[in-house]
């Protein structure tokens, strides 16, 4: 998943709480791309990216992750 945005302070939300990174997640330096592998059921959920600066904050709209099993 990738947040297109110019912010500078990237955040990741995982069901509206911030996302815990799990060993199998990774971020690129920027923080705008999220890599999931393997993808488990678990990770089934909405995604969504948190872009803030000093002035304010803007979430993204849901992304669904739906995990077929």
């Amino acid at each position: 998943m990738t947040c297109h945005t110019d912010g500078r302070s990237i955040n990741w939300l995982f069901n509206a709480m911030s996302l815990p990174l799990m060993e199998r997640m990774k971020l690129t330096e920027d923080r705008r791309t999220l890599t999931i592998d393997p993808v488990r059921r678990e990770d089934a959920g909405n995604y969504q990216c948190k872009v803030s600066n000093m002035f304010s904050s803007f979430k993204s709209a849901p992304v669904v992750l739906d995990v077929k099993y």
